[in-house]
């Protein structure tokens, strides 16, 4: 996105060509992608329908699904490079939506994540957030993040 790699290697093969032009591309058959992409290329309208979303939720993946998103949904310009020959496959720009976030904002959302992954890192062991998360889970993930990075708290 906007001349940034945000995924180092993704398969992507043609899945289906349908009758009105339409030609289906995903990476389906990649293993061990945490992401599922899947496009949907109109050729005669030069339109792109692009969808990805997460398959091994951990919050790593989360995190830069986020982040992503945060980037992707104010319009960004995606380019999809060919690795033998370092060329664009094609390239666009995105609309731009809104993300959902369960987050005030989208910056809190990616600034909880890191802290919950820079602890998960510490330990090595994951952790399991719960569907809402509540004023004391954010405040004890901050205070084990502050400690971790050798900050003081008062």
């Amino acid at each position: 996105l906007d001349g940034n790699v945000e995924f180092e290697y993704i398969l992507l093969r043609t899945q289906e060509i349908l009758e009105d032009c339409i030609i289906v591309v995903s990476n389906r058959e990649q293993e061990k992608c945490p992401f599922k992409i899947s496009m949907r290329i109109n050729v005669a309208e030069k339109k792109t329908d692009f969808n990805i979303n997460i398959e091994e939720l951990r919050n790593k993946n989360l995190l830069q699904y986020v982040r992503f998103m945060k980037k992707a949904s104010g319009g960004a310009n995606l380019a999809i490079r060919l690795l033998p020959t370092g060329q664009n496959l094609m390239e666009g720009t995105l609309n731009q939506f809104k993300y959902k976030s369960g987050f005030e904002t989208t910056d809190e959302e990616i600034a909880f994540l890191e802290k919950v992954v820079l602890i998960e890192d510490y330990f090595g062991k994951p952790i399991i957030l719960p569907d809402e998360i509540c004023t004391d889970d954010y405040d004890i993930i901050y205070y084990i993040s502050e400690l971790i990075n050798g900050e003081r708290h008062n």
